[in-house]
């Protein structure tokens, strides 16, 4: 390109310019990328004139442009601006425009036909089959092509009336790759073409539904009800022994203080008092949620007329299944946030609600939203709702306590810092408050991730039942399983526009369909890693119900794996081809083999929990031996026999030779070697047979996500937003959590929203994680983390603590 061209002066900054807003494309910053793309392509959604010039750097940004619009919710501009690019000479642009112009006549009837599109520029895909027999189960869905025409077409006209941003129905393009680093035609010489390939509409294969389908066998609930009767004792005998134990702490606390006196009624028995008001919460449960909701996240009524342009389907499931089921039909609600999520929650079936997000209803397709609501109401069916709706109820103490102070806290901190920049002896009295307020918070949300473990079984089981009453009632277990994860890519998509995990999503994680810890990995590394890819490690590795004993949620693959099940059942084509990933099943293994391929790495995996038996095989072993030798006369150790102190002192001990034994394992040294021979971050989430233990280091490169502020004051919320997708991230101090009180080094929280690049120890579980060691921002702030130093001063304490038992306690 010559000097005296006038446009050559302009171009690097231009390319430059495009490269950034596809970047904020990608990311889900919509407002950024559009003004980018805008700028680069010269173009404004409210001109009249004839679309920009047809120069590759043009036409690339106007291909991100209609899907920033779109996605902003601004479908008018994006139909506006497809129209324009089925009329450019380029044929790859064409062919993508005439593509996505396709979809939005599907979506969007009544905005293409107010845009005078020409019916041959494009044709609607072609619709699902259709179902027109009643099934066994006493459901006669409606016709898949009407149902989705009619749906659409009313959801637009109500779009001015929406309670959220207004959102797409359902989102249509992936995600896109930035571009090179020149867009030149030398260097580049089909830079549309990748563009255009890079935000490709996403296609479901829509698999269909059963037309007339047999049910199931009978399902016995037996089991789901005698685990729900023990995790409602579990739950609240460990609520009740958590809020004795923090009444006597605070008391002993206050005796150590200085210039305090312990509150006198920390000191009576709380039982009572507990029992009456869980008695009260249960009686007024649905109206106590209802106020929370409300209150806290803007929960309003939902009228089924109002359903009905969403999802027709969704309101005959509402009129028939709790009919068949003889429970009264729930009451709606609406939660206005564009993640997609479906809440149950009640005290009776007659008080039960279903509350769904205005996301939810905006993203999926008429008959997914009818099979989410089927698999809601069979909570009620179940009676487990009323379980979990009490427990999450009385969960939302310590969590609202958590996250309200931590606003509070985070309003103090302004202050605090005025009052240094004034250099005024305020500074002192914030700093000391703006402690507390950490550590009351944090401590509060300690005691909701504490009072979650024994309702973690019940959680994972029910859904199992739910998914196959939905399935089976429907006779749709494809739709099903394109709910779950067109609620998993909304959920991701959520996370990366709000830059943080909403507190709905995790308050009310229990009561959704979808764990978002899992939504946020299927999400967002779809489609750059296939659903049946990223799902092999749900279904295929031996170890994994073990790994996600910690979960709220079954494996998503399992979950899936049945779902395709049900559909073969029915000689049905299934949405997720599973039968072509690696190996459906795991082969059967001897016990030799088994002990020769997996023993090791399991050993090496749970070696503090092995350590914990061993201590105890340990103490067992001193009271016989002490037992023996007395009644041989060897030794006078009779006093060790029964002594409670020597068993209890081993357990410290156990636990402190598995903690070492994993820590070499768990965090190998990062050198550059094994950073070069680490796979793709993607390969390493798709991997089936990996363990945590299989520790990987990686370095990535990313936007960190989070929470600002008190909220994250223990590191609790990071995320890496890399150009795959997302990634949690795992900070700790070499003193754990007190270490966020006197840190030297910038805390993660201080980098959220800014581009760093981490280091650290990639594990694959029932989740996958990134322990971090460094976190390095571009500006040169090093956020430095010490899991290793961690994890060996737990070791140390805990066999100072049992050595201290066994030396000082026992044998008194």
């Amino acid at each position: 390109m010559s000097s005296s061209d006038p446009s050559a002066s302009n171009q690097p900054s231009t390319n430059a310019t495009l490269k950034s807003g596809l970047t904020a494309l990608k990311q889900g910053d919509y407002p950024t990328a559009i003004s980018l793309l805008e700028r680069c392509a010269n173009f404004s959604p409210n001109q009249v004139a004839p679309p920009p010039p047809n120069t590759p750097t043009s036409l690339q940004a106007q291909i991100g442009l209609v899907t920033a619009y779109e996605r902003q919710g601004l479908a008018e501009q994006a139909i506006a601006l497809c129209q324009a690019l089925t009329q450019t000479p380029n044929p790859q642009a064409k062919a993508w425009a005439d593509k996505t112009l396709a979809s939005f006549i599907q979506r969007y009837p009544q905005l293409v036909a107010s845009t005078e599109l020409h019916p041959s520029t494009s044709t609607p895909s072609e619709a699902p089959s259709t179902i027109s027999n009643t099934s066994e189960a006493g459901f006669v869905p409606l016709d898949a092509t009407s149902t989705r025409k009619t749906s659409r077409t009313n959801k637009l006209r109500s779009q001015s009336a929406s309670v959220s941003q207004p959102r797409s129905p359902q989102p249509i393009f992936d995600t896109v790759t930035p571009p090179p680093e020149t867009v030149d035609d030398d260097e580049n010489p089909d830079p549309i073409l990748a563009t255009s390939a890079a935000i490709e509409p996403r296609e479901w294969k829509q698999a269909g539904r059963a037309q007339k389908w047999q049910p199931l066998s009978k399902l016995k609930l037996t089991r789901l009800w005698l685990l729900q009767a023990g995790s409602t004792i579990a739950f609240f005998a460990f609520a009740l022994f958590v809020l004795r134990f923090s009444m006597r702490a605070t008391n002993w606390l206050l005796v150590k203080l200085p210039f305090v006196q312990p509150i006198q009624l920390l000191y009576r028995n709380p039982t009572v008092i507990f029992i009456v008001v869980v008695g009260l919460m249960l009686a007024l449960l649905p109206w106590l949620m209802d106020a929370l909701l409300k209150f806290l996240y803007g929960l309003k009524p939902l009228s089924t007329a109002t359903l009905a342009t969403y999802s027709p389907e969704a309101t005959k499931v509402l009129n028939r299944l709790p009919r068949q089921k003889q429970i009264p039909t729930p009451a709606l609600r609406l939660l206005p946030t564009a993640a997609p999520i479906a809440l149950t929650y009640g005290s009776l079936p007659r008080f039960a609600r279903i509350a769904v997000s205005q996301g939810l209803l905006e993203q999926l397709a008429d008959d997914e939203i009818a099979a989410l609501y089927a698999g809601e109401i069979a909570h009620i069916a179940h009676w487990d709702f009323a379980v979990m709706s009490l427990a999450v109820l009385l969960l939302q103490v310590p969590y609202t306590l958590y996250w309200q102070v931590a606003t509070w806290g985070d309003r103090l901190e302004a202050r605090r810092k005025q009052a240094q920049r004034q250099n005024t002896a305020l500074f002192y009295l914030f700093t000391v408050l703006v402690y507390i307020i950490a550590a009351f918070s944090s401590l509060n949300y300690g005691v909701y991730w504490l009072l979650r473990w024994p309702l973690l079984w019940l959680s994972r089981q029910r859904l199992y039942y739910s998914d196959r009453l939905a399935a089976e009632f429907t006779g749709n277990p494809n739709g099903l399983t394109r709910a779950l994860l067109k609620t998993a890519i909304g959920v991701a998509q959520d996370v990366q526009q709000q830059q943080q995990t909403s507190y709905v999503l995790e308050g009310f994680n229990f009561l959704a369909p979808l764990d978002y810890k899992t939504a946020l990995t299927v999400g967002s590394f779809y489609p750059a890693v296939s659903f049946e890819t990223l799902l092999e490690w749900d279904r295929t590795n031996p170890h994994r119900h073990w790994l996600n004993l910690n979960q709220s949620h079954s494996l998503l693959g399992d979950r899936l794996q049945l779902l395709s099940s049900y559909a073969r059942h029915w000689r049905l084509d299934s949405e997720l081809n599973f039968a072509n990933s690696a190996q459906a099943t795991p082969s059967k293994l001897t016990w030799q083999q088994w002990l020769t391929r997996y023993g090791q790495r399991l050993a090496l995996q749970g070696a503090p929990f092995w350590g914990l038996g061993l201590g105890v095989a340990i103490g067992l072993g001193i009271w016989s031996i002490a037992a023996i030798g007395e009644f041989l006369g060897l030794w006078n150790l009779f006093w060790l026999v029964g002594d409670w102190a020597v068993l209890i002192g081993c357990l410290p001990l156990g636990l402190s030779l598995g903690i070492f034994v994993r820590i070499n394992p768990f965090f190998p040294d990062i050198t550059p070697v094994t950073l070069r021979a680490t796979s793709p971050l993607p390969t390493l989430i798709a991997n089936p047979t990996l363990l945590p233990i299989d520790s990987k280091p990686v370095q990535l490169q990313g936007k960190l996500l989070g929470r600002t502020g008190l909220a994250n004051w223990l590191s609790q919320s990071l995320i890496l937003q890399t150009d795959t997708g997302l990634v949690p991230l795992h900070h700790t101090s070499a003193v754990g959590p007190l270490g966020a009180f006197w840190a030297r080094s910038p805390q993660p929280r201080d980098l959220v929203h800014q581009a760093v690049t981490a280091k650290g120890w990639f594990h694959r579980g029932a989740t996958s994680w990134i322990d971090l060691e460094t976190l390095r921002t571009s500006s040169g702030k090093i956020s430095i983390s010490r899991h290793p130093i961690w994890s060996t001063l737990l070791a140390g304490v805990a066999a100072c603590v049992g050595t201290y038992i066994l030396l000082f306690i026992g044998g008194y």
